[in-house]
């Protein structure tokens, strides 16, 4: 069934949701469970991500103790660092 996205129901959204969240099961690469997060905690990753970026170890582990501390859990990928909470 086509989908027109000025004209689609409730019912087809869910269904083409549903079809997104069964292919992730698979693949695992889309983010269904997005989380916002404190300007602190966004401004402590961006920091740990330049430190990192700079070679500054020590003070990316830093940084990364602090999120931490603040419940925050740093995931480093191919993309950028992920934030999860604990």
């Amino acid at each position: 069934a086509e989908i027109d996205a000025k004209r689609a129901d409730a019912k087809s959204l869910a269904a083409v949701l549903a079809f997104f969240k069964r292919v992730n099961g698979v693949f695992g690469v889309l983010d269904f469970e997005a989380e916002e997060f404190p300007a602190e905690v966004i401004a402590l990753a961006k920091e740990r991500e330049a430190a990192r970026k700079a070679r500054d170890f020590k003070r990316s582990d830093e940084l990364r103790g602090k999120l931490a501390e603040m419940g925050v859990v740093v995931e480093d990928s191919d993309k950028g660092p992920r934030l999860k909470r604990k």
